[in-house]
């Protein structure tokens, strides 16, 4: 039988305790000790006997101090040692004490909790555009290979109407181009309408030399072989105004604004779940690993639910979303036992629950999160939020706009450069670039 003991460190630490307890030379026949679980300031042990007597003790010694001494009820036994420093390593030994006096020990154990990672980045803020512009999204398939969309308006007397509008940016790592892709859209009766100015709303890259573009009103738009694919889905059959996309070429999961939750199979756009099946609240982002997905249905204006799905193969299981807050939009995650979402405030499901981390003042509205390790993520959103998660705290970036006039809408991160795109105050387009130290 498992008994479980926590080690509180403040009452049982004996400064004048030393690693050795004064008695004959030890002999390993009985006592084992072994590291079980390691968090980022706790390791939990398990004590183990194979011969269990009422007349012996049991004593843990961390680094030769000892953290917990008792009697032991069954022959295993799991000690939590709590109150350490993240990223560092200790050294555990166990000992088994008759009437005060060595009887027998484990082998030295070393043990390490969880590493945190540095929120240390360095900043650039690249503004882009006259009013109107706003940037909507970006992805990162490497530090000079970075795509953006949206809206960004120059204006132009010589013009007809005064004004030109390109709706994507790519970034060569030396500078950024903006560009018109084309796209056809789908109306009713068969029309179709080709422009070059439509508001990119999603972009996504299945490869380096596969990107999806997808528009407002549902124009799609492939950068392909070095070359552009437009397509034309048949009038409300398309992905719509997608808010995010994610998956392979021929197998994609797309979150939309007014059509719910659909697919791509690498030859048409299918429908998972329709928005009245979801309850009218929007799919606002999407994110999967190896071959399941995690759609986010959330309602800006607070009045619906906040739910979540799982989509495998083409089918969806609703996720436990009962304790999420209302108004909220995005998720991330890399295992799915550990789950970050955001939007009206921050929460992480792990533990087989969502825990809610509140709201900071300094915090605005959170629109994205990305992240590459549960302990590296980053989130971004309204009143120039930018935030960095170690594993263990939120870091905030009041340096970047002090004002706190700028509003981001989307985020990129590899684990040594962030992007993160959207607007300011004044109506133009803003990017800033971080760096890792």
């Amino acid at each position: 039988m498992r008994h479980i003991l926590q080690a509180i460190v403040a009452c049982f630490v004996l400064l004048s305790c030393s690693d050795d307890p004064a008695a004959p030379p030890p002999h390993v026949t009985a006592t084992f000790l072994e590291v079980t679980a390691a968090d980022y300031t706790s390791l939990t042990l398990e004590l183990r006997t194979t011969e269990l007597r009422e007349d012996v003790t049991y004593r843990l010694t961390r680094d030769g101090m000892q953290v917990w001494e008792g009697a032991l009820t069954g022959e295993d036994t799991l000690i939590t040692d709590t109150g350490l420093t993240a990223s560092s390593g200790y050294r555990y030994k166990a000992y088994a004490l008759q009437h005060g006096s060595m009887y027998d020990s484990s082998e030295a154990v070393l043990a390490r909790t969880r590493d945190t990672t540095s929120g240390d980045f360095t900043w650039e803020l690249t503004v882009l555009g006259d009013y109107p512009s706003l940037l909507r999204d970006v992805y990162m398939i490497s530090p000079t290979d970075v795509w953006a969309v949206g809206k960004v308006t120059y204006i132009a007397p010589d013009t007809r109407n005064g004004y030109i509008i390109y709706n994507a940016l790519h970034w060569d790592g030396v500078k950024w181009d903006t560009l018109q892709v084309p796209t056809t859209e789908s109306l009713p009766g068969g029309i179709q309408r080709r422009w070059f100015e439509e508001e990119m709303f999603s972009v996504y890259a299945t490869s380096p030399s596969d990107v999806w573009f997808i528009g407002e009103y549902g124009g799609v738009c492939r950068w392909k072989d070095n070359g552009w694919y437009e397509m034309q889905p048949p009038f409300n059959q398309g992905p719509l105004r997608a808010n995010g996309v994610w998956g392979t070429s021929d197998d994609l999961v797309l979150a939309t604004w007014g059509a719910g939750i659909r697919g791509w199979n690498g030859s048409e756009f299918y429908s998972i779940l329709d928005n009245d099946e979801i309850g009218g609240v929007y799919a606002q982002d999407v994110w999967g690993m190896d071959d399941t997905a995690l759609v986010i249905a959330g309602d800006e204006s607070y009045r619906l639910d906040s739910k979540v799905y799982r989509v495998f193969e083409g089918t969806t299981i609703p996720f436990p979303s009962d304790s999420l807050k209302r108004g909220m939009v995005t998720l991330w995650f890399d295992r799915t036992d550990m789950i970050f979402a955001g939007g009206s405030q921050l929460s992480i499901w792990h533990d087989g629950a969502w825990h809610n981390h509140g709201v900071n003042k300094n915090w605005g509205f959170i629109k994205h999160i990305r992240g590459v390790a549960e302990n590296d993520v980053v989130a971004v959103g309204a009143f120039a939020t930018v935030l960095h998660y170690s594993g263990l705290s939120w870091q905030t970036y009041p340096e970047i706009d002090p004002d706190r006039r700028m509003h981001f809408q989307a985020v990129t991160y590899d684990g040594e450069y962030i992007y993160a795109v959207g607007e300011n105050t004044n109506g133009r387009a803003v990017i800033i670039h971080g760096k890792r130290k």
